[in-house]
């Protein structure tokens, strides 16, 4: 049996060709389960499955990094424009573990706070669909 090793800077984070260095943490989170169970009156249960494939992607940086600056761009035209539409990928370059999507926006610029430390920034993605 083979020791499974994660390796941190194996994960690229990719937002629409721009490769996202010094996050500390990245969530995706699924809007909806998979399936929902139907329980039956006998005792036997089915599932039915659900097709809402949509996310929401946590991307928390230190206020210190680039991203920051590349994300409040982009909120910004967005916010001009309304014609943003950001093309995600997470893959961790040694297994097949991916999450993919060509819908994602964002929906507001995140809380900053300052102080005598170094804060993080959480930005969220959300994604309509996603692989």
């Amino acid at each position: 049996m083979d020791v499974k090793t994660f390796i941190p800077s194996n994960m690229n984070l990719i937002i629409c060709g721009y490769k996202v260095e010094g996050w500390n943490k990245v969530v995706v989170t699924r809007n909806s389960p998979t399936f929902r169970q139907i329980r039956g009156i006998r005792g036997k249960n089915t599932r039915v499955r659900l097709e809402d494939s949509s996310a929401v992607i946590s991307i928390t940086v230190p206020q210190s990094e680039d991203v920051n600056d590349v994300l409040s761009l982009i909120a910004l035209a967005d916010i001009q424009y309304g014609t943003c539409r950001l093309e995600v990928m997470l893959k961790d370059i040694t297994s097949d573990t991916i999450f993919t999507t060509t819908t994602g926006y964002l929906t507001m610029l995140p809380p900053i706070s300052y102080s005598s430390e170094v804060e993080d920034n959480t930005w969220e993605i959300y994604c309509d669909e996603g692989m």
